[in-house]
């Protein structure tokens, strides 16, 4: 038993080694790569985009709450914060905010030119034409 805990071991120090290697690799590769960029442009390469679910930017948010909610209604037709939020939740976004709905409702009103508050309508939008 002893035996094969120590050749189980042997084989992990193997591919922690051969992962190493690897990073190794990548790294030199990326740094290549960020004395080309800024060989090119003088500057330092902008920090990676977050792909991820989590909307923790507040340009990022505005982004996607837009987009969303301009793929939920065509010109003339309403919106609801509720749907917007449904819909980023579904496609799993999360916003790291205590009030999304709140927050929502907050960027729709912010895009005057893509959307008009419903008088009367708790959370209704209209996507203006054109």
């Amino acid at each position: 038993m002893i035996r094969e805990y120590d050749a189980a071991l042997q084989e992990m120090y193997l591919a922690l080694r051969f992962i190493g290697d690897q990073e190794q690799r990548l790294l030199a590769i990326l740094e290549g790569y960020r004395r080309i960029y800024k060989a090119l442009f003088g500057a330092e390469p902008p920090p990676p985009v977050e792909e991820g679910g989590l909307l923790n930017t507040s340009d990022r948010r505005l982004h996607i709450i837009r987009e969303t909610a301009l793929t939920l209604a065509q010109p003339g037709e309403e919106v609801t914060v509720a749907a917007v939020l449904r819909t980023l939740t579904t496609a799993g976004k999360q916003l790291p905010v205590r009030n999304p709905r709140a927050t929502i409702a907050t960027v729709l009103v912010g895009f005057k030119s893509h959307f008009v508050k419903v008088d009367n309508g708790r959370g209704v939008f209209r996507r203006k034409e054109g």
